[in-house]
């Protein structure tokens, strides 16, 4: 099954290539694609609905099904890192009353994986960093000056040499603090996270 997860103000779009148990056990709004006019249909239902908490789009064209997605929307790119000191301890930041990870819109030319090593550094503080792997993608949607938005993140497992450092949360973007955090206490963050940030945490705590 080929599935890729959208989300709406932290709400989930899952647009799948087939109708599995999980997924119906999971959506609340179910719709089957058989054209465009269904997702700018079930799109407006699900933005105006605050009781409908998730929505699935299906289809056996599912390549068909993710183009006529995304070309609803402008998109941009963004990268960011999960990072690991020598403790395994994990790089957070505080931003807008939550938890979150650093990350940042990519600038003209600028590969995935530069961006996301130079916003952590821009938000964090913190130097010496490296890339040990990818993680998978987030997706999300929102309007942006009248039009709608879909963001793409590119995530990456990062290492981090210099861990003593001091760490400069980067307050002109809303950063009010930076930690590092260790498995015993990542329950508590991730309670106070956005759903799509746990599935990426959890996934290089693997």
């Amino acid at each position: 099954m080929k599935l890729t997860t959208v989300y709406l103000k932290d709400k989930p779009i899952y647009l799948s290539s087939e109708l599995s148990e999980a997924l119906l056990h999971e959506a609340q709004l179910i719709i089957q694609y058989s054209g465009e006019s269904d997702i700018e249909g079930s799109l407006t239902v699900f933005e105006e609905t605050k009781s409908i908490k998730s929505l699935l789009l299906f289809s056996e064209d599912y390549e068909n099904l993710i183009t006529a997605f995304f070309k609803r929307f402008k998109t941009i790119e963004a990268s960011g890192g999960v990072v690991f000191n020598n403790n395994h301890e994990a790089l957070f930041i505080y931003r807008f009353d939550r938890w979150d990870l650093p990350k940042g819109k990519l600038e003209k030319n600028e590969t995935p994986e530069l961006a996301g090593i130079r916003e952590v550094e821009e938000e964090c503080g913190v130097t010496g960093l490296s890339i040990e792997s990818k993680l998978n993608n987030t997706y999300h949607c929102f309007e942006h000056n009248n039009e709608r938005t879909l963001k793409i993140t590119h995530w990456f497992k990062m290492h981090c040499d210099q861990a003593e450092q001091l760490l400069v949360p980067q307050t002109e973007e809303g950063i009010t603090d930076v930690k590092w955090i260790s498995k015993d206490e990542l329950p508590k963050i991730l309670s106070s996270t956005y759903v799509s940030i746990q599935a990426v945490v959890n996934q290089a705590f693997e």
